[in-house]
């Protein structure tokens, strides 16, 4: 974002990339120039080629490196020292483009020296033994499968354009590991987790589900270098797939790009859809044209993905899933809190709702409960309108009980006070009647 440029672009342009912040770690650059800051973030290009961007448009000295947003927390990991009055501008910087965050700058190299002093206590207590580690790729294949049946190893394996990525380490984290494999083209589906050998199998035990048909794919890559393996995935609900034989009990591998092209278009009808669902729930919060435009990006990604223009479509869904995050953010609409939100405003009700089961009808009883059934069922489905349209109703049939239940005690206490009219009356009668007849 260059200095001078148009203040609202930048500001939409800064929530966009703080909204993309939230959700996963990104790469950035901010640079100090004759007029102000100069900030870049992408999650598609590296710290350094932002820095090289930001640089033409009069950036100098700053800090480059991994974003991430935590509640009002911006941490900023750098690739070397930023200066020290860096901290105080880029809380300035964003500021006046809308973005009141507590700034927290890091740097890499304190956490290597964390990750080397970690390697020296366990070298000294000889828990672990850390020589000639690295991170391996899929070049090094051969190395790691040496190394992993030693021990295992943290891995991430993503789905390029046209190729697998891998990158493993036995210590080294999935998101540092998911970065690097990103920087070397990786896409934003594939696998991750830990990676063990045993035999002639490959054992990924997954943090997160992977696509249905990674463990073919994975396995025809590896064919295709030459290392003839069987791939197994373990899902983080304990689920076993194995995916390496066709139906008929043959193997089968097929060329690269057949099955990536069929996979990455798989994956992004799914990533489509996902976003649709998204923009769905958050429609209402934003401007009426923001929304229109959104749906007809929607549409043409779309358009896009039918056609065969994975490359297009993938680049588009990046950026919407930045708009989406953005016009919300701006406009103050939904968020990722409405479950809390809901609950929280189920948890206002309940101490009524509860007093009430103890004293209504049968058939009122049953409507409640169920009711408050179906909330908590779209509360565990992700369904924003509906769990908000669940507890509406479950409110609305409560008032109603409410006011009937009143309406019914007036009309008893009218009835009770008529009776007791009357019988004072017939009581008066009778008090007469034996005033004008005494008893002989």
């Amino acid at each position: 974002m260059a200095p001078n440029a148009n203040v609202k672009a930048e500001t939409k342009q800064l929530s966009a990339a703080i909204g993309a912040a939230r959700k996963k770690t990104v790469n950035f650059a901010l640079l100090i120039s004759k007029n102000g800051l100069v900030f870049e973030s992408d999650p598609r290009k590296t710290a350094d080629s932002l820095r090289a961007a930001a640089k033409k448009k009069g950036g100098a000295k700053g800090a480059w490196g991994t974003m991430r947003c935590e509640g009002s927390k911006l941490l900023l990991t750098c690739n070397t020292t930023p200066p020290g009055n860096l901290e105080k501008l880029a809380k300035k910087h964003f500021s006046e483009r809308g973005q009141s965050l507590k700034i927290e700058f890091h740097q890499q190299a304190m956490e290597q020296a964390q990750e080397e002093s970690d390697s020296d206590a366990l070298e000294a207590d000889g828990t672990d033994e850390l020589d000639d580690e690295k991170e391996l790729s899929g070049a090094d294949f051969g190395e790691l499968l040496q190394k992993a049946r030693k021990k295992p190893h943290n891995f991430v394996w993503l789905i390029g354009e046209s190729d697998l990525v891998l990158k493993a380490h036995p210590r080294h984290g999935t998101d540092k590991l998911r970065q690097q494999a990103k920087a070397d083209g990786g896409g934003t589906r594939g696998a991750s987790g830990v990676l063990t050998i045993n035999g002639k199998n490959i054992i990924l035990t997954c943090d997160e589900e992977p696509p249905k048909s990674f463990a073919r794919l994975a396995k025809t890559w590896l064919a295709n270098a030459g290392h003839k393996y069987l791939v197994k995935v373990m899902t983080p609900e304990g689920e076993e797939w194995d995916n390496d034989e066709s139906p008929d009990g043959e193997e089968t591998i097929s060329e690269p790009g057949q099955v990536d092209d069929a996979l990455s278009k798989s994956q992004l009808s799914s990533d489509l859809k996902r976003l649709a669902v998204e923009f769905k729930t958050r429609a209402k919060g934003m401007p009426a044209d923001v929304a229109k435009e959104l749906k007809a990006a929607l549409k043409s990604a779309a358009m896009m993905i039918a056609k065969g223009d994975l490359t297009g479509a993938k680049s588009a869904m990046v950026e919407l899933e930045q708009s989406i995050g953005a016009a919300t953010d701006e406009s103050g609409g939904p968020s990722n809190d409405w479950k809390a939100e809901l609950i929280k405003a189920f948890a206002d009700v309940k101490p009524q709702l509860v007093a009430l089961l103890e004293v209504v009808v049968p058939a009122n009883k049953a409507a409640l409960q169920e009711l408050s059934k179906a909330f908590g069922a779209e509360i565990k489905a992700g369904g924003a309108d509906q769990a908000r349209a669940m507890l509406d109703a479950l409110k609305s049939k409560m008032d109603e009980i409410v006011k009937m239940r009143a309406e019914g005690l007036q009309r008893r206490g009218v009835d009770l006070a008529a009776a007791k009219a009357r019988m004072e009356a017939v009581q008066q009668r009778l008090d007469r009647l034996e005033a004008e007849n005494p008893r002989n």
